[in-house]
C-alpha cells in the first residue's frame, strides 16, 4: 500500500509503510556519519597509561573500582597488597596513606578510593587522566605538493 504526500509543490515522495525512511537533509545524515566514523576511529586510537591499582581482595570499593576501570576500557595492573606487601610499602610512602584502592598513572599517586574515582569522572578529567592521546604520538609528514606554482 503506497500514499502520496507533496511537500512545497516541488517533490513528490511515495513512502511504503512497510519499511520506510524519510531523510530531510542527506547532506546532514552523510556529514553525521562521517563524524561518527571518526570519533569512532578516534577512540581506538587512545592508549590507556600505565595504571596500578593496589587492592585487597576482600576490599568491596577497591572491586568497585576495577569494575569501573574495565568498564570504561582503561587497562590496570593489579598489586593484591596481601600477595605484595613490599609493594604497598612504597606505594604508601608516594600516597601517605595505607587505605585502598590506590591508583598511580605513570608511576605517580593519582587517586584514593573508590569515591575519588567517582569524583574524576564528573570533572571530566577521565579521559585526560587515564589515556594517552595517540595524535600527540604521531609526528606528520607532508609530502611536496608537485603542482605546487603551476596554474
Amino acid at each position: 500500500m503506497s500514499n502520496y504526500i507533496k511537500f512545497s509543490g516541488l517533490l513528490l515522495i511515495t513512502l511504503i509503510f512497510s519499511n520506510c525512511t524519510v531523510v530531510s537533509n542527506p547532506t546532514e545524515q552523510f556529514n553525521n556519519k562521517q563524524q561518527k566514523i571518526q570519533s569512532e576511529s578516534k577512540k581506538t586510537l587512545l592508549q590507556t597509561k600505565n595504571v596500578e591499582i593496589y587492592t585487597l581482595s576482600y576490599c568491596r570499593p577497591c572491586t568497585k573500582a576495577k569494575k569501573f576501570l574495565k568498564k570504561r576500557g582503561i587497562s590496570f595492573k593489579e598489586i593484591d597488597i596481601e600477595k605484595n606487601p613490599d609493594s604497598f610499602h612504597k606505594a604508601t610512602l608516594l600516597s601517605h596513606s595505607k587505605a585502598v584502592p590506590q591508583i598511580f598513572v605513570d608511576g605517580k599517586f593519582t587517586i584514593l578510593g573508590y569515591s575519588d574515582l567517582l569524583e574524576v569522572e564528573k570533572s571530566g578529567k577521565l579521559k585526560k587522566i587515564f589515556f594517552v592521546d595517540a595524535y600527540e604520538n604521531i609526528e606528520l609528514k607532508i609530502a611536496p605538493d608537485r603542482d605546487a606554482g603551476v596554474l
